[in-house]
């Protein structure tokens, strides 16, 4: 029996993904009020970049319409199951 995230991309292998599509990638840590959260900046071919800062961790599996919202903020269609419009 699958366990329920047997399908989902790590958020290390959507990444990884969009860096097979021309995508920079790059990572660190921000402090943020007495913690610190991972910081990943994502720029496209024409510069423009997107921050993701959160508690997700790269090992983590993103579930559907976390990929459905990084799809969209991305501008991209990845093979990854995602929620229907």
């Amino acid at each position: 029996m699958a366990g329920p995230f047997g399908g989902h991309p790590t958020l290390e292998r959507y990444l990884n993904w969009l860096r097979e599509q021309g995508f920079q990638c790059r990572t660190g840590y921000a402090d943020l009020e007495e913690r610190s959260a991972l910081l990943i900046m994502v720029q496209n071919s024409s510069g423009e970049y997107v921050f993701i800062i959160g508690d997700t961790e790269m090992y983590e599996r993103l579930t559907p319409s976390q990929v459905s919202y990084y799809d969209s903020v991305f501008g991209v269609s990845s093979p990854f199951s995602r929620t229907p419009e």
